[in-house]
């Protein structure tokens, strides 16, 4: 459970800690069907992805992705800040003005959630391109994530 090691790491309470420890391993739901419920279910899958806690709890789980990236000095610049990824709650943009540079950020990624058993959902990762008003043509990059090509679009507004 890396998640509560960060927690601890961040000076989190530790009664906190246990009883966030608790509520994942103790979760139990029922399925009701109709006006029949199921006998209880142990649910070891971790915290709700609406819950209150969840974001601030992503935030922690991926802060170090977020140094990582950071690092890899990638990315665009605003003056001499480096700007190459954003998050919120569970999901995560990731931006580059090259098509390689992009890939390294991929890959960053895909290492990350390798080593600490997170799992992307490839099928909603996209490619948005946007090009010079004077350019004919659009080139659509190819990038792949987890093994994956990256699907383009140009619809940005599917995304949220």
């Amino acid at each position: 459970m890396k998640l509560f090691e960060k927690l601890i790491q961040r000076n989190m309470p530790i009664c906190f800690v246990r009883l966030l420890k608790c509520w994942c391993k103790e979760q139990t739901m029922q399925i009701k069907w109709g006006k029949h419920l199921s006998e209880p279910l142990h649910v070891t899958n971790g915290f709700r992805q609406a819950g209150l806690l969840s974001p601030y709890l992503f935030a922690v789980y991926l802060d170090d992705l977020s140094i990582e990236l950071n690092s890899i000095k990638v990315g665009c610049y605003i003056g001499d800040v480096l700007l190459n990824h954003l998050m919120f709650a569970d999901d995560i943009c990731v931006f580059c003005p090259s098509v390689r540079g992009l890939q390294s950020i991929l890959d960053v990624c895909q290492a990350y959630v390798e080593w600490h058993e997170i799992l992307f959902n490839c099928s909603k990762t996209v490619c948005i391109t946007f090009k010079n008003k004077r350019a004919k043509i659009t080139v659509i990059p190819l990038l792949t994530q987890g093994g994956q090509s990256v699907k383009p679009t140009t619809n940005i507004w599917g995304l949220f």
